[in-house]
Formats: structure tokens, C-alpha cells, sequence
């Protein structure tokens, strides 16, 4: 795809280069603007991926990354709850595992709206639960107590 892309720009600059306007060339010069223009380019692009800020995604990922780190030098195993807002991007998702679950030293789970918690939470019981809110600003951790009268989410 590249290669084909490069031969139409290589012919659109073949005719750019013969345009004549009242019978001056000015296709010659329109030309070397672009090559001029293309060649400043490539510094500029350079230092920008040097030195480009990280996108939303990887600030929160960043920070499920810290939790992951905190909870894993706390003792004994973690099971943490992610309580994402109604406004949530389903692209930034918080809620995966590792393939052997009921042994993994941290286990993430989503609460979800108006479902019982407390099968899981009996389920691990004997893990300490945390509270994840990757939608505040910034995201939390905290332990998690569930909401007094019931045990679904807020």
C-alpha cells in the first residue's frame, strides 16, 4: 500500500511540476515547496515522538499499573472492585485477569449496576477487597465496604 501510495504522489508531482499559470512555470516551484516542506518535516516529527505527552488511555492504564504494584507488596491476596462511572470509555478497561484466577494474587472484578456483589465477595472471601474508581480524577483505590442496607452497587 505504501509503495503504491508513493507512485501516485511521485506522478501527481511529475504533472505539478510541468502546471503553467499565463505561461510562467510555476509547477517547478509548488514542487520544491513540497519537497522543501516535506524534508523540514522530518525533524519536527522526530523530536514530537520524542517528546510527546502520553494519550488518556496510558495515564489510566498507568495508574491500574501503580494500583497492580501497591497490591502486590500488600500481603495476601487482593480481589479489587471497578466501579466505573455511567460516562465510562469502554476503551479504557481495567477489569482483566490472569488465566488462573482463583490463584492469581490479585483478581479484578466490575461491579455493575443494581447486580448483588455478594456471591463474588463470598466467593473470595478470603481476600482483602479494594475499591477501584478509574473515572475520578484521579483514579482511586480504596478498601472497599459495601453500601449499608445492600449489596449492589451505588
Amino acid at each position: 500500500m505504501t509503495a503504491a501510495l508513493f507512485g501516485i504522489l511521485v506522478q501527481a508531482m511529475r504533472y505539478l511540476r510541468r502546471w503553467q499559470w499565463r505561461s510562467r512555470a510555476v509547477g517547478i516551484g509548488l514542487t520544491r515547496v513540497v519537497v522543501i516542506f516535506a524534508l523540514a518535516l522530518v525533524p519536527a516529527h522526530a523530536w514530537m515522538s520524542w517528546h510527546r505527552l502520553p494519550d488518556a488511555n496510558e495515564v489510566h492504564m498507568g495508574y491500574r499499573a501503580a494500583f497492580a504494584s501497591e497490591l502486590n507488596h500488600v500481603p495476601g491476596e487482593q480481589l479489587v472492585i471497578v466501579r466505573y462511572s455511567s460516562d465510562h470509555d469502554p476503551g479504557e478497561e481495567w477489569v482483566y485477569n490472569r488465566a488462573d484466577i482463583d490463584h492469581a494474587k490479585i483478581v479484578w472484578a466490575r461491579e455493575i449496576l443494581d447486580e448483588d456483589i455478594r456471591p463474588l465477595l463470598d466467593y473470595f472471601r478470603n481476600r482483602t477487597v479494594w475499591l477501584a474508581e478509574p473515572d475520578a480524577d484521579p483514579p482511586r483505590l480504596t478498601a472497599y465496604s459495601a453500601p449499608s442496607g445492600r449489596t449492589g452497587s451505588q
